[in-house]
C-alpha cells in the first residue's frame, strides 16, 4: 500500500500478482453467481390488485427519521465544543467529518434519551431532538464549511470525464435508494417484533426505561434502540428501519476513510468503500430494525480515529484516542458482541500509548469515554436483574426469569449456525459462507394434533448460515487483503492502522468461526475484507491499466452484490411470515395498504387490531404460541423466544389449570391470543420438549378448553385465537 500513485513501479512481480489475484476473484465471482447466488423469480413486482392509500405513515417515519438525523448532527456539533474529536489538525476531509459529528451525535441523543428513560420522563423526551435541532442553529458557523466543502466534493466526484467514480455513485444511488424505499414498508422482520421495538414500545407504555419479564433480550445494551425510540414520538416504527438506513452511506465514507490512510488513491478508497456498503448482508438487513449497521459503523468510526491519529501532533493524538474510545464505548452499548472488536481495538491503543510521558494520558483518553458510553447499559442489567450483562453469563451472574434450561436452549439453537469448528472447517469457512449462506429448512407437514390446522416441523432444521448472503466478496478478495495486511505490517509496522486492520480480519474472523456462525456476526472482518482487498488489488506499484483494472473488478464485485439484493428484494423475498406473499415494493409505497399488507406477513395481526379496539385499559391479553409483542397498544403478556414460555410459567405458577384461568380473572387478563398455527410450525423441537410429562398433559388438556368454539371472541383464520378467559369452561 505504498508508493507514488503518480509514479508507479511497473514491476514484473506486481504484475504477475496482480493478473493472479485478477483471476482468482474473477473466478471467485463466477463461482458465487453459479452456487451462491441461490435465488430464483418468486413472484412479479407487484400484486395483481392494489389496495392503494395515501402514504402518511411513510412521510411521518421520513420526517421522524430526518428529525432523529438532524438532533443527532446538533447535539454532535454541540459535543465537539468539549470533546474536540474533530478539529483544523484532524486528518479527514468534510464527509468524513460530517459522519463522525454525527455518528458522536447518536451517541449522545441515545445516552440523553436513556437518561430521561431511566427517570421515568420519557413523556418529555420530544424536548431532546428539539435541543439538538436548536443545536444546528448554535453550531452553524463551523457547521456550515463543511456542507459547502462536502457539496462541492461530491459535485466533482459526479463529473462523467471521471467514469470511476461516476460509477461507484450512481451503484451507490441506486443501491441506497432502493434500500431506503424498502425501509418505508411496515416492520415485520422478527428480531424488531420481538425486542428492538417491542422495548421501546413497552418503555413508551410506562413512562421510562422499565424491567421487562421474560424478554431478556431487551435488557441487552440498547443505544441504537433508543434512536428507534426517539422516532417512534414523532412518527412510528418504521422511522426506525429509517434510521438504521441511514448508516449505510456512513459506512460508506468510513471505509472510503480507512482505505485513504492505507494509502490507496481516491479512486481505489471510493470503490473500498462501495464494497463494503453494497455487500448483499448489508443492503438487506439495512432496512430492518435491526442494530447491526450501526454498531459496524460505530466500530469501524473508532478503527479510523485511532489509525488517522498522527504521533507528531499531541491535540490529534489526543482526539484520536478519545474519539476511538468513544465510538468503541458506543458499539459496545450497542450491541454485546462488539467486545470483540472493542477489545482489538483497545489492545491496538494500549500497546501504541507508551511514548515519553504520554501513556496515561492516552489510555485515559482511550479508556474514560469507552467506560462513561458503555457503563449505563451493564449499571442498567445490574440494578434491575442482578447480572451485568444479562442474560449472558447467567451461570456465574444469574439473574431473574433465565434459566439452566433456557441457557441450554440458546446454545443449543445458536450451534445450528454453521458448519464446523474443526481446523478443516476453518480453512473451508469461506468457501461455505459464500456458496453455502442459505439455511437448509427443515421439513413441514400438516398435522399438530389434535387438530390438523397447522403445519409441523417433522425434522430439525439442518445446520447452515442465516439467510443472508455475504456476496462474493470474502471468497474473491480474502486471500488478497491477508496479504494486503501482511504488507502493511511490514511497511508501516510502526503505525496502528495495520494491526488494526489485521487484528479484525483475523481476529474477527476467527472469533466469528469459534461463537456464533452467523452471517451478521462477521461484518466487521468482511468490512475488513472489502477494505485491505480492494486496496492491495489495486495497489500503487503496478501499472495505470493494471490499475484500472482492477477498479473495474471491485465495481463488478459491488453491481453483482447490488444485483443480487435488487433481484431478491423485488421478486423472491416473501415478506413477513403469515404465509402469503406480500410485495416490498408495493407494501413500501402504500400501494397495498398498510392492514392488508400486515394482515399477509404477520398471521396475527388481525387479531392484534381487533384487541385493540376491544381491550380496555385495565384489562390485559396474554399470548401463547405468539412471541411477538409489537403492535400491541395493550398491556400484553407474552415471553421471548429463548425465555421461557409464558404459558409454561403460569402453569407451574398454579396447582391445575381451573386455578391457573381463575387466576387469570382476578388479575385482569381478559384475553388469550392463542397462535396455534404459529405453535406448530416448532413445537416438536422448540416448545414441547421444554414441558415435563405432567406439564405438556395440563397444556393439551387447556389446548382442547381453548379451542372451544363457545369460549371464543375472534377468530380471524384457521389457527389464530383470541380467546375470552370469562367464557372459558
Amino acid at each position: 500500500m505504498t508508493g507514488d500513485p503518480s509514479q508507479p513501479h511497473r514491476s514484473t512481480a506486481a504484475t504477475v500478482l496482480f493478473l493472479l489475484a485478477f483471476v482468482w476473484a474473477t473466478a471467485a465471482v463466477a463461482l458465487w453467481l453459479a452456487r451462491g447466488w441461490q435465488i430464483g423469480i418468486r413472484h412479479g413486482l407487484l400484486p395483481e390488485t392494489l389496495e392503494p392509500e395515501l402514504p402518511v405513515a411513510q412521510f411521518r417515519a421520513i420526517a421522524a427519521a430526518l428529525l432523529v438525523n438532524m438532533a443527532a448532527l446538533g447535539w454532535g456539533a454541540l459535543g465537539n465544543r468539549v470533546l474536540r474529536i474533530v478539529h483544523g489538525k484532524t486528518d479527514a476531509d468534510a464527509w468524513e467529518r460530517l459522519t463522525v459529528l454525527l455518528l458522536s451525535g447518536h451517541v449522545i441523543a441515545a445516552l440523553l434519551t436513556f437518561a430521561a428513560g431511566a427517570m421515568q420522563l420519557l413523556p418529555f423526551g420530544l424536548l431532546l431532538p428539539l435541543l439538538g435541532v436548536a443545536g444546528i442553529a448554535v453550531e452553524w458557523q463551523s457547521l456550515s464549511p463543511l456542507f459547502t466543502n462536502a457539496r462541492a466534493s461530491l459535485c466533482g466526484a459526479l463529473q462523467p470525464r471521471l467514469p470511476a467514480r461516476f460509477c461507484v455513485f450512481a451503484i451507490a444511488t441506486a443501491a441506497f435508494g432502493l434500500a431506503f424505499l424498502y425501509a418505508l414498508a411496515p416492520v415485520v422482520e422478527s428480531d424488531g417484533l420481538r425486542y428492538h421495538l417491542f422495548g421501546p414500545q413497552e418503555y413508551l407504555k410506562a413512562g421510562g426505561v422499565v424491567a421487562l419479564p421474560y424478554h431478556a433480550f431487551t435488557n441487552l445494551p440498547a443505544q441504537t434502540n433508543m434512536l428507534f425510540m426517539l422516532g417512534a414520538w414523532v412518527g412510528d416504527f418504521r422511522s426506525a428501519q429509517l434510521v438504521h438506513c441511514s448508516y449505510l452511506p456512513l459506512l460508506f465514507v468510513l471505509a472510503r476513510w480507512i482505505a485513504r490512510l492505507c494509502g490507496a488513491p481516491r479512486n481505489t478508497a471510493l470503490c473500498a468503500g462501495l464494497l463494503v456498503s453494497t455487500a448483499p448482508v448489508v443492503l438487506s438487513i439495512a432496512a430492518w430494525p435491526f442494530v447491526d449497521l450501526s454498531t459496524l459503523a460505530f466500530t469501524l468510526a473508532s478503527i479510523a480515529m485511532l489509525g488517522a491519529a498522527p504521533k507528531s501532533d499531541d491535540d490529534s493524538l489526543d482526539a484520536g484516542y478519545l474519539a476511538s474510545g468513544l465510538f468503541a464505548g458506543a458499539a459496545i452499548g450497542t450491541k454485546l458482541t462488539a467486545l470483540v472488536p472493542g477489545f482489538f481495538t483497545g489492545l491496538v491503543a494500549l500497546a501504541f500509548a507508551f511514548g515519553p510521558g504520554r501513556p496515561v494520558r492516552l489510555l485515559a483518553r482511550f479508556a474514560v469515554p469507552l467506560v462513561l458510553v458503555s457503563a449505563p447499559w451493564f449499571a442498567k442489567s445490574a440494578l434491575l436483574h442482578g447480572n451485568p450483562v444479562y442474560p449472558a453469563a447467567w451461570s456465574r451472574f444469574g439473574g431473574d426469569e433465565w434459566s439452566e434450561a433456557n441457557d441450554a436452549f440458546y446454545k443449543d439453537k445458536a450451534a445450528e449456525k454453521g458448519f464446523g469448528k474443526s481446523a478443516g472447517d476453518l480453512a473451508l469457512s469461506p468457501f461455505d459462507v459464500t456458496i453455502r449462506w442459505a439455511t437448509t429448512r427443515g421439513h413441514f407437514e400438516p398435522g399438530f394434533e389434535p387438530e390438523g390446522i397447522a403445519e409441523r416441523l417433522t425434522t430439525k432444521f439442518s445446520p447452515g448460515f442465516e439467510e443472508q448472503n455475504p456476496g462474493p466478496l470474502v471468497l474473491a478478495l480474502l486471500p488478497l487483503a491477508l496479504w494486503g495486511c501482511a504488507a502493511m505490517l511490514r511497511d508501516r509496522w510502526r503505525t496502528p492502522l495495520p494491526w488494526l486492520m489485521a487484528l479484525h480480519l483475523a481476529g474477527g474472523w476467527l472469533a466469528w468461526f469459534l461463537t456464533y456462525q452467523s452471517v451478521r456476526f462477521m461484518l466487521v472482518p468482511l468490512a475488513m475484507i472489502g477494505i485491505a482487498g480492494g486496496v492491495a488489488l489495486c495497489r500503487s506499484e503496478v501499472c495505470a491499466a493494471t490499475r484500472r483494472a482492477g477498479h473495474a473488478l471491485m465495481l463488478a464485485l459491488s453491481l453483482a452484490g447490488a444485483a443480487w439484493f435488487a433481484t431478491w428484494l423485488l421478486f423472491h423475498k416473501q415478506y413477513g411470515s403469515g404465509g402469503a406473499v406480500v410485495y416490498p415494493l408495493a407494501a413500501a409505497t402504500g400501494l397495498a395498504g398498510e392492514e392488508r399488507t400486515l394482515s399477509a406477513a404477520l398471521g396475527f395481526h388481525d387479531a392484534v387490531a381487533w384487541l385493540n379496539a376491544e381491550v380496555r385499559e385495565d384489562e390485559s391479553v396474554l399470548y401463547i404460541g405468539e412471541f411477538r409483542g409489537l403492535y400491541a397498544e395493550y398491556d400484553v403478556l407474552l415471553s421471548d423466544w429463548f425465555d421461557t414460555p409464558r404459558i409454561l410459567t403460569e402453569i407451574r405458577a398454579s396447582t391445575s389449570n381451573d386455578a391457573m384461568i381463575g387466576s387469570w380473572r382476578e388479575r385482569g387478563i381478559r384475553y388469550v391470543l392463542y397462535n396455534r398455527a404459529e405453535l406448530g410450525l416448532y413445537s416438536t423441537f422448540y416448545f414441547e420438549p421444554r414441558f415435563t410429562e405432567d406439564e405438556w398433559e395440563r397444556f393439551m388438556a387447556l389446548d382442547g378448553r381453548l379451542l372451544d368454539p363457545a369460549a371464543r371472541a375472534f377468530e380471524p383464520r384457521p389457527g389464530v385465537l383470541v380467546v375470552d378467559t370469562d367464557r372459558l369452561q
